[in-house]
């Protein structure tokens, strides 16, 4: 096969990535607010608050345990369903 023959057989597949990355694009995009919350180190509440996700976080069985707000309690196994923004307002748990 001659250089020539080689080139014209890679035109297809280049044009195919050309065409299908900027739909991968938007896909991969679309799936980052998607991320688990444990993933997630910063969320906003509804005002625009920045609100940190990881920390020391008291269950509502009583145990404080260090982590992301909303993975299982290490005592009781339950994960929160909210936590709150110093404003006072609820940030809810995932999309």
């Amino acid at each position: 096969m001659n250089i020539l023959q080689i080139a014209l057989r890679a035109i297809p597949v280049t044009l195919r990535w050309l065409l299908m990355a900027p739909w991968l694009l938007v896909g991969a995009a679309r799936l980052l607010p998607r991320l688990p919350p444990p993933l997630l180190r910063r969320t906003r509440c509804p005002r625009g608050h920045e609100v940190r996700l990881h920390g020391v976080w008291q269950c509502a069985c009583g145990a404080l345990f260090a982590g992301h707000a909303f993975q299982d309690c290490p005592v009781c196994g339950q994960a929160a369903g909210w936590t709150s923004c110093d404003c006072g307002l609820a940030v809810r748990r995932g999309p």
